[in-house]
């Protein structure tokens, strides 16, 4: 597997992970690496998590002989379905600093990379979904790790 292949593993893991016990308001109930329209999810499945990649850059570091330093900037994208509480925002901001304690429990992603860095605020969507009691949100996350250069294990 490749080093990408198991930060983004590690990153799925640590949603997945979000259980409702210790420093966790909320529960994670379907985590996807593959995205999913959110009204194809049933109720029960919600909130859900998906963690992908979306850019990548490449920036090769002077220091480093014979590798490449690598900054991948991952999206940690989820839906949530808030159907108790009237105060969507409040929720979203709850389930977005659980999604931040998961992630940064572990910056190295099991020592796979440099760094976990939080890239901006989480971007909201309460409009959208509002009909169905859903709100769709983004969070960003900027993983940096080295690999050979030309070789992605």
């Amino acid at each position: 597997m490749s080093r990408l292949e198991l930060i983004m593993e590690n990153l799925k893991a640590a949603v997945e992970g979000i259980n409702g016990t210790g420093s966790y308001a909320n529960v994670v109930k379907f985590v996807s690496r593959d995205a999913v329209a959110p009204e194809l999810l049933t109720s029960s499945q919600f909130p859900a998590v998906f963690p992908m990649v979306v850019s990548w850059e490449d920036e090769t570091d002077p220091s480093l002989v014979n590798t490449e330093e690598v900054s991948c900037t991952l999206d940690v994208e989820f839906w949530a379905l808030i159907l108790a509480q009237k105060d969507r925002s409040n929720a979203f901001l709850s389930f977005c600093a659980d999604i931040y304690r998961a992630v940064m429990a572990d910056p190295r992603r099991g020592e796979n990379a440099m760094d976990t860095l939080p890239d901006g605020a989480p971007d909201v969507d309460e409009v959208t979904l509002a009909p169905s009691g859903k709100v769709d949100g983004v969070m960003r996350f900027r993983v940096r790790f080295t690999h050979a250069l030309g070789n992605m294990d």
